[in-house]
């Protein structure tokens, strides 16, 4: 018979309630509301609750001098999901009155719960619903990057971003990424050019004007969605809400992957949350080949994807290592000696190589460094 039960530990302070000092008292106390009818039946601590003309076993039994353990379990069996639902729904109402029956009654008690099956069900019925909904994401964004925006991932990032530590996974790069991680590559807002290159320009200015090349809307912070997803495959949805609905699946998710015991309601809100976002993410990717991206804001994109991956200090951090270790000429090879150094640095880096060839080539551009040849490069003079 498939069982469904809730079990508590119940605690009591008996110099407070010295009158509920054994398992048969603890029981009179749970009469005292009219909610409830316990029957004894033959095993010692052994009870049928009715509760809203449904029957239910309770057993209490007594762990220490003023600690007890207490079981409900469902009696009726087998069910339908309309029955099992309804059935959960009283199994949770008994418990909560059973709480509030303690807490009217009683001084300085307290109850953990032990274990939940109804927080279990509604567990197993949201999870695969978020698990959809994750991969939802990560479809949209790898192909965003491969399909829209032309980046290689295969190509730019060493192949061993895809090989975990498991035998029979195969996963790609954004696999690799937290859930909650996920909505910063689409909805985070960001330039599309440095905000201090425009202080540049603005610098150098002799008269009252900008120059007519100079695009200030690329200068402005906004995400990617906004920019090549709202009007065409978003029906006009800004990217906060999606962010914040993203935000409170993922706490609702952190809830279920941390066992603990979920409600009917979170369930709801789950379901809810999934649905919103099912349309939102299959509706872009609909519409993905709609987009069209100049070469500019393609690198653009590419770069902000590699920043993400390294963290915004990566080249500074790389910097500091050259100065230390090197007085005029270093080799690639010799930053490659560094490489479990790094990774300590960087453990969610699973690029470093990748990630210190292209560092350089930041250092490179910001005339920090030149490139000599084969792999070699050279301090450039105020720098050493």
């Amino acid at each position: 018979m498939e069982e469904y039960k809730v079990e508590l530990l119940l605690k009591i302070n008996t110099e407070t309630n010295s009158l509920f000092n054994n398992a048969k008292k603890v029981v009179e106390l749970f009469k005292l509301n009219d909610r409830f009818e316990l029957i004894s039946l033959e095993n010692e601590g052994c009870y049928s609750l009715l509760f809203k003309e449904k029957e239910f076993e309770f057993n209490i039994f007594t762990e220490s001098e003023n600690i007890y353990s207490i079981t409900i379990l469902t009696t009726d069996s087998p069910y339908n999901d309309l029955v099992l639902t309804g059935t959960l729904d009283t199994l949770t109402e008994v418990v909560r009155e059973l709480k509030i029956t303690v807490s009217s009654n009683l001084k300085n008690c307290s109850y953990e719960v032990l274990w939940d099956d109804v927080g279990i069900y509604y567990a197993k019925l949201a999870y695969p619903r978020i698990i959809e909904i994750e991969n939802l994401m990560r479809k949209l964004i790898t192909k965003f990057m491969l399909v829209s925006v032309g980046m290689d991932f295969f190509n730019n990032i060493p192949k061993d971003i895809n090989i975990r530590n498991e035998k029979d996974t195969d996963s790609g790069f954004l696999h690799n990424i937290d859930f909650i991680d996920l909505t910063k590559y689409l909805f985070t807002a960001r330039p599309l050019k440095k905000q201090e290159d425009l202080l540049k320009i603005i610098d150098s200015l002799t008269e009252n004007r900008l120059p007519p090349d100079v695009d200030l809307l690329k200068y402005k912070k906004d995400s990617y969605w906004n920019r090549y997803f709202k009007e065409k495959a978003g029906n006009g949805l800004e990217a906060n809400p999606i962010k914040k609905d993203w935000e409170q699946l993922y706490k609702l998710r952190c809830k279920v992957a941390h066992s603990r015991f979920l409600k009917k309601e979170d369930c709801e809100t789950i379901q809810s949350l999934c649905d919103k976002l099912r349309q939102t993410f299959s509706d872009a990717l609909d519409h993905l080949n709609s987009i069209d991206l100049t070469e500019e804001n393609k690198e653009t994109i590419t770069d902000d994807l590699f920043s993400e991956i390294e963290g915004n200090l990566w080249h500074e951090k790389l910097y500091d290592l050259i100065k230390k270790h090197f007085h005029d000429e270093f080799s690639l090879q010799d930053l490659y000696a560094f490489e479990s150094q790094l990774q300590e640095e960087y453990p969610e880096n699973n690029t470093i190589r990748a990630s210190i060839r292209r560092n350089l080539q930041k250092l490179r551009d910001s005339g920090k460094i030149e490139f000599i040849s084969h792999g070699r490069y050279h301090i450039l003079g105020e720098n050493k």
